[in-house]
């Protein structure tokens, strides 16, 4: 190989770099573009325990707390709230009762994740048997 070749091949190989570096810098703005959109149009779902109004998110270590607007989604049942203390104090006992009968309690699994358990079947659907 002679000096020519030698220079021409040296070219090649830069020009090649070149492009490899420009092709993974174009790969990691696309991936970045996608996971700050993806993030940005993530659904929040409408969390309700008990009578703790809103919702709560966490993503990367934040967590954020707040009411969601009435939506519209179809999976989603709205359950109206008690309007009088009667309805409110009737509710407070039927769900006395159930946590007395259904004892739910956390357990972990393999992967670290809690699972509720329940004392009877049908408590995971509000219905002991």
């Amino acid at each position: 190989m002679d000096r020519r070749e030698a220079a021409r091949w040296q070219i090649r190989q830069c020009r090649k770099d070149i492009l490899l570096q420009a092709i993974t810098a174009v790969a990691a703005i696309v991936v970045a573009a996608v996971l700050l959109i993806s993030a940005a149009h993530s659904e929040t779902l409408d969390i309700r325990i008990g009578r703790t109004p809103g919702f709560q998110s966490c993503a990367g270590g934040t967590c954020i707390h707040g009411d969601l607007p009435e939506v519209s989604r179809p999976k989603i049942i709205q359950v109206p709230q008690p309007t009088t203390q009667a309805e409110q104090d009737a509710a407070d006992r039927r769900e006395r009762e159930w946590l007395n009968v259904c004892d739910p309690t956390f357990r972990r699994d393999s992967f670290g994740v809690d699972h509720y358990v329940f004392k009877k079947p049908g408590c995971e659907y509000g219905v002991p048997e």
